[in-house]
C-alpha cells in the first residue's frame, strides 16, 4: 500500500507495517484486519473522525479509494449511519463506489484505533483462504482464522438452479463460506452432491427439489475438507415458471452456519498449576446477556431508552452556563468521600459534569461521579455496594423513581439510560436528575391517591400513555391475584384475556389519540388463568391528561322481557332488498354532504373511510334494486373472463402480482350477457385487491359434467388473500343469518360485497360458492389455512 501524508490535524494513512502493528496490539483485530492483506479484493479502512482513508488495497485504489485521500461521499454517508449502531462482529453494507456500475456488497466492522474510531469495509471474498492449507489430523477441523469473522453469526445466502436442479449461481457470501468447495457445487444437483459425498443428510432437501413446489427449512450438512470447517445448511426455494407455465428453475435462499470442533491438543508434561489466562475481550460483545432469548417487560422498556444519546437525554433539563463554576457545596460534599475506583480521562470527564451519573457494566456499578455523590450524600462505590447496589439504591414506588440516601430518605428523581463505552468496554449510564417536588408532598399525594382508589370496589388501573400500569388499586390486585406492586410497570394487556387484547389496545390507542372516553367489553385473566368478564371504561386523567384511567365494572345484566308475538319472517329474497333499500336511504344524506367536501379538507384516513362507504352504498343499491330479468342467451364465458383478466393485468403488475389464466377455451353458458360480464369483472377485481403484493391469483375456466344436472360452465378463482372458515363464509354470504361479519370483506369496509356477488349469480341462474379454509367440499381437512377459492357455476 502506498504511503500518503495527511494534514497535521488528520490521522496519517497506515502502511502495511502500521496495519500489522495495530493487529498485534488490539486483541481480536488480527482476523478483522486480515482482508487488507488481500490486494486483489476491494477493502479499505476509514477514519470516522476525519473521513479519510487510512488503508486500502490495490483493488480499492482502482475504485478511486486511496490511503490519505477523503472517502467518497457515498462511503461517508453510509459510514455515518453505521457509526450510530453497536455491531456484534461483522455486518453487511451495500455501497455504490465511484468505479462500480452497480452497488457492491461489503462486510463492515467497527474498530477503536489509537487515532480514534474507524470502520473497516471488506470484500466478502477476501475472507476465503488464499491458498490450500495442509490437512490437519483432526476429526473435524476448526474454522480458519480468516473465516471466523465471516461465520461468527449465521449467514443469509441465496442460490439458483436450472430446470434440472443443477446449481447455476451462488451468492458471494455462500461461495465465500464454501471456499474451495464452491466449484464442486456449481453445475451439480443436490442429489449429485450427496452421491459424491459433498453433502450429507440431504434427503429432505432432495425430495423438496423433486416435488416442484415451494419449500423452506430443508437442512443438509457440508462435510469438512482440509482446513475448511463443516457447514450446516437450512435452505428454501420457490420454482420459477415462464409464460407457458414451464419450469425454468428454482430460486432459493437460506441460512449457513459453521460448526467448529476443538482440535486435539498434544500431551503436555505435568507442571505447576498456574492461573488460566483470561481470554481477550471479544469485539462487539453484548451489553446485557439475554435470558433464554427474550426480555422481560422492564428490560424491554429500558432498552427502548438506551437508544437515546447522552445529549438527547439531558436536552430538556436545566442548563448550567459554560462559564459558571460548579456550586460551592459540590467540593465540600466531595471532600470526605473516597475517590471512585475508576481512572482515565473518561472518569475525570464524568466527574467534571454537573449532571449526576451512575455507570453500570455487566450488572455492577463501576463509577459514580461527584455530582451524584454530592446529590445523594453517599461516600463512594463501597458504600453503595454495602447498601445493596443499584437495585436497592434506585427503586420505583407508586409509579415514581426514588434514590435512597444514607439516612433512609427517598429522593424523587428522573432517570434516563444511555448506552456508551466506558474505559474501552460497553456500559449503561444512568443520567439522574432530582425532581423539584419534595419527598413529603409527593409521598402524601401518592398515599392519598392510592387510599382513594382502594376504596373503589371495582378494579381501577392508572396507565402510562404507552399502556404500562402505573398503579393498580386493591380491587384490581385482589381480582387478578397479584400484589399491586408487582403489577406496576407491567403492560396492561397482561391482565387481559388473549382474545380481548386486540380490542383493549385499540381502545387505549383511540382514547390516547382522540381524548374521548370509551367503553369496551373486556375479560380479565387472573393468576390461575380464569377469565373474569367485565365492562371497561377508559378515559384520560392526571395533570395535562397524561394518564389513562381504566375502570373495570360488571357486565350489565339484560332484563328479562315478556314474550311478544313475532310475525312470520318474510323469505330472505324479499326481505334483503327492503332492508338494503332502507339502509341506503339512511346513509345517502350524510354521504352527499361528505362528497361535496373539498378534497383538501379530508385526511387520508377520512378519504379511505369515504371510499369504503361509497363501496357499501353501491352494494346496497345493487341489492335493493335488483336488475330486471334479462333474456338468457348463449354467452362466451371464456371471452368474458379473458376481458376481465386483461383489464386487471396492469393493476396486478404494479403490485407485483402473478395473474394467471387457465382457460379451456370455448366455454359457454346460458345467461344474460351484460350481467355476466359485470359479475366476472367484480370477482377478478376482488381477488386481485385482496391478494398481498408479491402473491398470485389463478383464474380457471372449464366445463364440468354434474351427472343429472348435466354439463355446467365454471369459473374458479384462487387468490392469496385472507381465507374464510365455514362460519365466516356463511355470514358473508347471508347478512340476515345473525352471524357477526368477521372476514376480509368486512375488514376492507365492504361487508356486503360477497352477498351482492352471490345474488348476482343467483339472478343469472347459477351459484357462487366459497371453499372454507382447512377443508374441501367433502369436509376433508386439506391443511390449507390461507387463501380463498371462489367458484361460479352456470348452466352450460
Amino acid at each position: 500500500m502506498t504511503q500518503h501524508h495527511g494534514s497535521p490535524d488528520d490521522p496519517s494513512p497506515l502502511s502495511g507495517e502500521g496495519v500489522e502493528a495495530i493487529a498485534s496490539a488490539l486483541p481480536g483485530a488480527e482476523a478483522v484486519l486480515a482482508p487488507l492483506a488481500r490486494q486483489e479484493f476491494a477493502s479499505f479502512l476509514l477514519d470516522l473522525g476525519s473521513g479519510r482513508i487510512l488503508a486500502a488495497t490495490s483493488a480499492a485504489a482502482r475504485l478511486a479509494i486511496a490511503p490519505g485521500e477523503p472517502a467518497p461521499e457515498p462511503v461517508t454517508t453510509v459510514a455515518t449511519r453505521l457509526a450510530r449502531r453497536t455491531a456484534a462482529g461483522f455486518g453487511v453494507a451495500r455501497l455504490r463506489l465511484p468505479g462500480d456500475l452497480s452497488p457492491r456488497t461489503l462486510r463492515f466492522a467497527a474498530l477503536a484505533l489509537p487515532s480514534g474510531p474507524a470502520l473497516l469495509f471488506a470484500d466478502p471474498a477476501a475472507f476465503a483462504p488464499a491458498a490450500p492449507s495442509p490437512v490437519l489430523p483432526a476429526a473435524a477441523p476448526a474454522v480458519p482464522a480468516a473465516l471466523r469473522p465471516l461465520l461468527a453469526q449465521p449467514l443469509r445466502v441465496t442460490w439458483e438452479s436450472d430446470a434440472e436442479g443443477r446449481l447455476r449461481a451462488l451468492s458471494p457470501l455462500f461461495a465465500a463460506a464454501l471456499g474451495s468447495r464452491s466449484g464442486t457445487f456449481l453445475g451439480a444437483s443436490f442429489a449429485d452432491l450427496e452421491r459424491d459425498g459433498h453433502l450429507t443428510d440431504a434427503d429432505a432437501l432432495i425430495d423438496a427439489m423433486a416435488s416442484g413446489e415451494s419449500f423452506t427449512e430443508r437442512t443438509a450438512t457440508v462435510p469438512p475438507v482440509g482446513v475448511e470447517s463443516p457447514l450446516d445448511l437450512s435452505l428454501g426455494g420457490a420454482p420459477l415458471f415462464d409464460a407457458e407455465r414451464r419450469l425454468r428453475g428454482v430460486r432459493g435462499f437460506g441460512i449457513v452456519t459453521a460448526a467448529e470442533a476443538p482440535l486435539p491438543q498434544p500431551p503436555k508434561a505435568p507442571q505447576a498449576s498456574a492461573p488460566a489466562p483470561q481470554p481477550p475481550v471479544a469485539f462487539g460483545r453484548n451489553v446485557v446477556p439475554l435470558r433464554q432469548g427474550s426480555l422481560s417487560p422492564q428490560e424491554s422498556s429500558a432498552f427502548r431508552e438506551i437508544a437515546r444519546t447522552l445529549a438527547a437525554a439531558i436536552e430538556d433539563w436545566p442548563r448550567i452556563p459554560p462559564d459558571t463554576a460548579p456550586p460551592d457545596n459540590l467540593d465540600a460534599a466531595y471532600a470526605e468521600p473516597e475517590p471512585p475506583p475508576a481512572s482515565g480521562d473518561e472518569a475525570e470527564l464524568l466527574d467534571k459534569l454537573p449532571v449526576s451519573l451512575l455507570v453500570q457494566q455487566e450488572g455492577e456499578l463501576v463509577h459514580a461521579n461527584r455530582a451524584f455523590l454530592a446529590l445523594t450524600g453517599w461516600s463512594g462505590l463501597d458504600a453503595l455496594a454495602e447498601a445493596g447496589g443499584l437495585e436497592r439504591i434506585l427503586s420505583r414506588e407508586s409509579g415514581a423513581l426514588h434514590v435512597l440516601t444514607p439516612d433512609g430518605a427517598r429522593l424523587p428523581v428522573e432517570v434516563r439510560l444511555v448506552a456508551a463505552p466506558f474505559l474501552g468496554r460497553p456500559a449503561l449510564i444512568h443520567v439522574i436528575r432530582a425532581l423539584d417536588t419534595t419527598d413529603d408532598d409527593r409521598e402524601a399525594r401518592a398515599s392519598a391517591r392510592r387510599a382513594a382508589l382502594d376504596m373503589v370496589p371495582w378494579p381501577v388501573f392508572l396507565l402510562e400513555m404507552d399502556g404500562t400500569i402505573r398503579l393498580a388499586n386493591f380491587a384490581a390486585a385482589e381480582r387478578l391475584g397479584f400484589p399491586a406492586h408487582d403489577l406496576a410497570g407491567e403492560p396492561f394487556t397482561t391482565a387481559v384475556a388473549p382474545t380481548d387484547r386486540a380490542d383493549a389496545v385499540a381502545t387505549l390507542d383511540r382514547v390516547r389519540d382522540d381524548g374521548a372516553s370509551a367503553q369496551v367489553a373486556l375479560a380479565l385473566r387472573n393468576r390461575e388463568g380464569e377469565l373474569l368478564p367485565g365492562l371497561a371504561a377508559v378515559t384520560r386523567a392526571g395533570a395535562e391528561d397524561q394518564i389513562l384511567c381504566v375502570v373495570i365494572g360488571p357486565v350489565p345484566q339484560q332484563p328479562e322481557l315478556a314474550p311478544v308475538a313475532v310475525p312470520e319472517p318474510e323469505p330472505a329474497t324479499n326481505l334483503l332488498p327492503r332492508l338494503a333499500g332502507r339502509l341506503r336511504a339512511g346513509l345517502e344524506g350524510p354521504m352527499a354532504i361528505l362528497r361535496e367536501a373539498p378534497a383538501e379538507a379530508l385526511s387520508d384516513p377520512l378519504r379511505d373511510a369515504l371510499k369504503s362507504l361509497n363501496a357499501t352504498l353501491d352494494d346496497l343499491n345493487a341489492l335493493s334494486q335488483p336488475a330486471a330479468p334479462a333474456e338468457a342467451v348463449t354467452c362466451d364465458v371464456s371471452a368474458a373472463v379473458r376481458a376481465a383478466v386483461a383489464a386487471l393485468l396492469p393493476a396486478a403488475r404494479r403490485r407485483r402480482l402473478a395473474l394467471r389464466l387457465d382457460d379451456a377455451g370455448g366455454v359457454t353458458a346460458q345467461a344474460a350477457e351484460a350481467p355476466l360480464a359485470d359479475l366476472v369483472a367484480m370477482l377478478v377485481e376482488e381477488a386481485v385487491a385482496a391478494t398481498p403484493a408479491g402473491g398470485a391469483v389463478a383464474v380457471s375456466v372449464f366445463t364440468e359434467d354434474e351427472g343429472d344436472k348435466g354439463p355446467r360452465a365454471k369459473v374458479q378463482l384462487s387468490d392469496a388473500g385472507a381465507g374464510l372458515d365455514a362460519t365466516a363464509a356463511a355470514a358473508a354470504l347471508d347478512p340476515l343469518s345473525g352471524l357477526s361479519p368477521d372476514d376480509r370483506f368486512a375488514a376492507e369496509g365492504r361487508p356486503l360485497r360477497l352477498t351482492r356477488m352471490a345474488e348476482a349469480a343467483r339472478a343469472l341462474g347459477g351459484t357462487l360458492e366459497i371453499d372454507p379454509v382447512g377443508m374441501n367440499q367433502a369436509g376433508e381437512d386439506l391443511g390449507r389455512r390461507r387463501g380463498m377459492i371462489a367458484r361460479l357455476t352456470l348452466p352450460a
